[in-house]
């Protein structure tokens, strides 16, 4: 059986379909949000770093005791707002003025539901272009996913939205894909996947 995913290619495109890379980074928002007075229109997205990743799981751990003792736990749904937050670089208004991004989970909160939806929905279009860019590099390289993971595992950026691994859907990255130090265990009990 083929594997779609692993056979999926950015660079020739379906006929009649058009990549445009900057069209990924845009989201127009149908309510706006309004921050200090501006209604903003725009948001403009970036691709996520190591760095963003790193920093959105340390924002979305938590002590909690058990049975056994005090544990370190990740919400998933808390670090897929995080990493939300952070895939924002700014806001414009179509007037000039813009507000620098990342969005706070305060900022994130005061979306309309839409524009919250049509967000998350941009954000993994993007997340899957930079996986399959990836898996392209990796292929031209003379490597692929058999036997040890390949690209496009194990980077924080795989799934999609509403996976068994987020309730709600909140999010497209989970956190039981990233490596857990030890004693540390994803929210849901599980072990990782």
């Amino acid at each position: 059986m083929q594997n779609p995913i692993a056979d999926a290619r950015i660079s020739r495109p379906v006929d009649g379909a058009t990549h445009d890379p900057a069209a990924l980074h845009q989201v127009d928002l149908d309510h706006g949000l309004e921050l200090g007075g501006v209604s903003y229109r725009t948001i403009r997205l970036r691709q996520l770093s190591a760095g963003d990743i790193f920093d959105a799981q340390e924002a979305s751990e938590r002590v909690v005791e058990t049975r056994s003792g005090l544990a370190l736990v990740l919400s998933p749904s808390s670090f897929g707002r995080e990493l939300l937050g952070r895939q924002v670089a700014r806001l414009e208004d179509g007037e000039g003025r813009i507000h620098g991004g990342p969005l706070s989970r305060a900022e994130l909160a005061r979306l309309h539901p839409a524009d919250l939806e049509r967000l998350q929905a941009r954000a993994d279009a993007l997340d899957a272009v930079a996986a399959l860019s990836l898996a392209e590099a990796a292929d031209a390289r003379g490597r692929t996913d058999q036997g040890g993971g390949g690209a496009g595992r194990g980077h924080g950026l795989s799934g999609a939205a509403g996976g068994p691994d987020i309730p709600g859907g909140v999010r497209h990255a989970t956190a039981p894909s990233l490596p857990h130090p030890a004693g540390v265990a994803p929210e849901n009990g599980g072990e990782g996947r």
